[in-house]
This record gives C-alpha cells, structure tokens and sequence, in this order.
C-alpha cells in the first residue's frame, strides 16, 4: 500500500505541471472503460465471479467506483454489490474487484451470465489524493460468461450407477454404469473350504463405490505327491489346506524297438508317478536295401533304428568271351547291392574271314566267320580275257574277278563269216569245200555237171562229157 501511494504522490507531482481536472472536464471523453470481463472461479451455478474492468487514464489520478453491477440471465439472481480502485495518471491497467456471488438454478447450464457494469470516476489531487472537481460517470461495458458445471467428483447412486457431481454440489447428467478396477482378492476369510469360498472386492475408479463377488478359484497345489491307491496329496499355495484325491492317469505308450521291448504306462499329470501296465516284445530289425560300400562287402540299415549291418559281397561271374575286336572278361555282379567289377580280359581274337561274294554292282563282300554281322566290302578286282570272233560268232572281252567269281563281257565283235576254198572234187560225184577261217567248217555237194556232146565220126563213137562247173571233175559216157 506504501508503494502505491508512494507511486501516486511521485505521478501528482508531475501532474502539477498540468491543468487541473476541474477545468479538464472536456476531456472527459478520454476516459472510458475499454474492455470489461468476468473471471469464473467455479462453475457458475451458486459460485463466485470476479469481475475487472481495462480503464484508460492519460491526465490525472482518479477512484473508479463500479456505480451498478447488475446480472440478466434465466434463473440468476446477485445481492447489491460495489467497489472501488484508485488509478494513476499515464497508466492503462486491468483493474480486479472484489468477488461476488450469482445464484443460478440447475436448469441454467448453458445460459449465458451477464454482468453490465457502470463506473463512476472521481478525479483527485495528486497531492492529498482527495476528491477534486466532479465525478462523471463512464460508459457501460456487458461481460458475457456461458453457465457450465464443472464436474469435481462422481458419487454413488446404487449398486451399478454413479453420477457425476458438480462443484457447486449439484448432480449433474445421467446416472452412469460404475467403471470397475480388475479386483483385489480378499484372503481375511474365514473361508471353510477354502479357495471356492473366496470374494473379490471390486473399486469403481470414479466415485470409489465397491462390491464383492465370488472369487470362482480353484485349489492351487503347488507340488503333488503320490501316496498309495492310485491317489496323491498336496497342500494349496494359497489356502493352505490339504488336499488328497485320486490320479489323473493318462497313457503313455513306448514303442518297442529293434532289440528292446516297448510298454505302456499310466502317467498321472500332476504328481508325475507312472506305472507299467503291458509290456511289448522287441519288434525285431526292418531291414532296408543293401548298398555297396566300394571295398568288395555291403551295409544295410533297419527302418526303425540306426543299427547297421555289413555282410561280404554275393558276387555273381559272368564270362565275356572275346570278339573280332573287343577283348573278353570275366564279370563279377553282386545280386543284392549291384556292386560290380571286371578282371581277366583276354585280346580280341581278330577277324576270319569268309570267301567273297559278289555284289553285282562291280563290289564284293564277305563276312567274318566269328561274328558275321562284321562284313566288309570291296570293288573287284578283274582279269581281262578276249575271246575274238569266228565265221559264225562275234568276238567279246570278259572281265572276271578272281576273288568273288563275279563276270561280265564287253568289246562286242562281229563275226567274221566263212572265207570259203575252192570246191574239190570227191571222185564220187561230189565235191567239197573247206572254210579258210576255220579249216573245221567244210561244205560238201552234188557234183553240178555240163554236158559236152561229141558226135560220133565215121571211125569213131560218139559220146558226152560231163563237166562239173564247180570242181572241174568229168566224166564221158
């Protein structure tokens, strides 16, 4: 307070230099509330408000008094109220007054409060901060505040609804279903039989209301153990009773192998114990195929297991003799694994040869006697033999082969016909002639006579000879 006045004092002296406010009052224009406001301090409904004003002062000190301040609104109502602020010249502040309260039915929320304040300003004497000159009035400024409740807490209405709970006491909204936490397990009891009989207690994480229900829990035996009769024992973790009940027996059946027997056991689920109800004899190996190991023998797995078996070859020999031209072996094949391998090669034996026989087209061919599907072939090889011509034949040239037999003649020649001699008499009538060609190619005839008359004469006979034109033989008669 000290500073203010303090303040105030030090803005009189410099206000001395100007007019006094009594004569200033043309500038009463320049005063006026700039902004008016209402701060809420709860939610309207019953609660306080402060109201302020934004107050512009260039000239001299003043005391602003809210002359009225009155609220319009649907079911408000305001007692008288007043207040009052010294401002210093030069300054334009906020100025805060005194809170008041506003009663407003529950129906209200949503209405809109108006306060419409009017201030009065009394000009002082920057020196004794007393009343100088008249007061005026300023003009009127309206503040708008919506009437909302504010919700500070949700209460209980029954067993499964609560309702949210205004500052100002009121309920507001509907009732609304309890929000209930995951529960806390009650273990005080006493519970007789334990787990089943326990409750938890639920909290609603809004208005703090309860309720228990049955816990639905079930034993919990940390640890079985097996007693006698097929039952077992056990304490609960959480209840501490103790517990006895029979097994609960599933089977467990252990396949045989190749050389153990199997069985099958009763295996109870919880305290572990098993006992042997049958037993199964060895199923015995399941021998899979034979595979050769490279070194002459042969393993074989069973099916079942990893057991391995390993057994010599059974090799089988087989003897390839030799060929024309591929050598001979012997080969030995093992019938159960497939393994297999060769020894004792023989040479190849070569080809024997069989005679040559003619193709027809000038080649021969002929085939092996060991193996005849191995055959060669060959052009022949021919010797050329003329046989020339005679009176009666035409001459050729025959070309054969040696080898194969095959032949054929060429060179045709006309024959040279008969180059016959002159016809010699046979002194028989007949006369006869030889080829000069062919001294083997004779001709013979009738003699082919001319008569030759000679008349007889006085002393002689007469008579006729008879010459043959061909061989000059005659005769007379």
């Amino acid at each position: 307070m000290k500073a203010r006045v303090s303040l105030l004092v030090c803005l009189a002296m410099l206000l001395s230099l100007f007019p006094s406010p009594r004569h200033a009052r043309a500038a009463d224009t320049q005063y006026d509330i700039a902004t008016a406001g209402i701060l809420p301090e709860s939610c309207g409904h019953g609660q306080t408000f402060v109201p302020y004003i934004q107050y512009r002062n260039s000239h001299t000190p003043v005391r602003i008094t809210v002359a009225s301040a009155y609220v319009t609104g649907t079911g408000f109502s305001a007692p008288a109220w007043t207040a009052s602020a010294d401002i210093g010249f030069g300054l334009a502040v906020a100025v805060y007054f005194q809170p008041f309260r506003v009663k407003a039915d529950a129906s209200a929320s949503g209405d809109t409060l108006n306060v419409t304040m009017t201030a009065k300003v009394q000009p002082l004497d920057p020196f004794t901060l007393q009343p100088a000159g008249p007061s005026y009035m300023l003009t009127e400024r309206t503040a708008t505040l919506t009437v909302a409740h504010q919700t500070a807490q949700y209460v209980s209405v029954d067993g499964a609804t609560h309702a949210a709970r205004c500052i100002c006491g009121r309920d507001v909204g509907e009732a609304a279903p309890h929000e209930w936490d995951a529960g806390i397990l009650d273990k005080t009891g006493p519970y007789p039989s334990g787990c089943p009989d326990m409750v938890r207690i639920f909290t609603c994480v809004l208005c703090g209301a309860t309720k228990t229900e049955n816990a639905m829990l079930q034993h919990w035996v940390s640890a079985w153990s097996y007693d006698s009769d097929n039952c077992h024992h056990g304490r609960c973790f959480r209840c501490g009773i103790l517990l006895r009940e029979a097994c609960e027996n599933y089977p467990v059946v252990t396949l045989p192998t190749c050389t153990e027997g199997g069985f099958t056991a009763l295996h109870c689920l919880k305290c572990y114990f098993s006992t042997v109800i049958e037993h199964t004899p060895p199923a015995g190996h399941m021998w899979g195929s034979w595979f050769p190991n490279g070194d002459g023998t042969h393993r074989q797995s069973c099916m079942v297991t990893s057991h391995t078996q390993t057994e010599p070859c059974a090799y089988m020999d087989a003897v390839t003799p030799p060929a024309c031209t591929a050598p001979g072996f012997t080969a030995h094949a093992c019938g159960l694994c497939g393994d297999s391998f060769t020894d004792t090669p023989t040479a190849a034996t070569g080809h024997t040869w069989g005679a040559w026989a003619a193709n027809g087209d000038g080649t021969h061919t002929r085939a092996c006697l060991t193996e005849p599907a191995h055959t060669e072939t060959a052009s022949c090889a021919y010797a050329d033999t003329v046989t020339p011509p005679t009176c009666t034949a035409g001459g050729y040239t025959t070309h054969a082969c040696a080898d194969c037999g095959q032949s054929h003649p060429d060179g045709d020649i006309k024959p040279l016909g008969h180059d016959w001699q002159e016809w010699a008499a046979n002194h028989d009538g007949t006369h006869a002639r030889a080829c000069g060609n062919d001294r083997g190619h004779a001709e013979s005839g009738s003699c082919q006579y001319a008569d030759s008359p000679t008349p007889p004469t006085c002393t002689e006979g007469g008579y006729t000879i008879h010459t043959c034109f061909l061989c000059g033989y005659y005769y007379a008669d």
